[in-house]
């Protein structure tokens, strides 16, 4: 008889809430990298406006477009800002996430250890049946070997 694990379906169900877990932790990360990438742009870009805006005040520019340029730079400041507010929103999310990863996956480490240790039980139980059954065989075979050397010994009393 083959090995069953009774609760084969509910492990299969933590191993899948697990990976769902796992995946939306991975979006998580993906979104906050993406984020940050956004804002390392807008770092670059506030510097490179900031240069040009230092080589063509130094050729004379107008006011007017020294202003547009500070407007720009004003801007790309602001919406890092809200790109950081939304990476501070998302790792806290982040965290929740992780928690809530490896919540699922102790319930399905817990299922697969009792998974294996009742794998465990039954080879133990199939190991010794099989030895119960060689040993059940040496014995009828020890005696058949013993019965045929004792009708010899003891013969049977012979009617006279």
């Amino acid at each position: 008889m083959a090995f069953h694990f009774r609760l084969q379906t509910l492990l299969r169900l933590r191993q899948s809430l697990e990976e769902r877990e796992r995946l939306r932790l991975t979006l998580i990360l993906s979104a906050i990298n993406q984020l940050r990438l956004r804002c390392e742009h807008l770092d670059h870009d506030v510097a490179n406006a900031a240069q040009d805006l230092c080589k063509q005040l130094a050729a004379g520019m107008a006011a007017a477009d020294v202003h547009l340029v500070r407007l720009g730079m004003i801007s790309s400041r602001r919406h890092k800002e809200v790109l950081l507010q939304k990476i501070t929103a998302l790792t806290e999310q982040r965290h929740q996430q992780e928690r809530a990863f490896r919540d699922a996956q102790r319930k399905r480490k817990i299922l697969e250890r009792l998974r294996d240790l009742q794998l465990e039980a039954y080879k133990r139980e199939q190991d010794r049946r099989e030895q119960q059954r060689l040993d059940d065989e040496f014995g009828l075979r020890r005696a058949r070997s013993v019965e045929p050397s004792q009708a010899a010994v003891n013969p049977p009393d012979q009617p006279n």
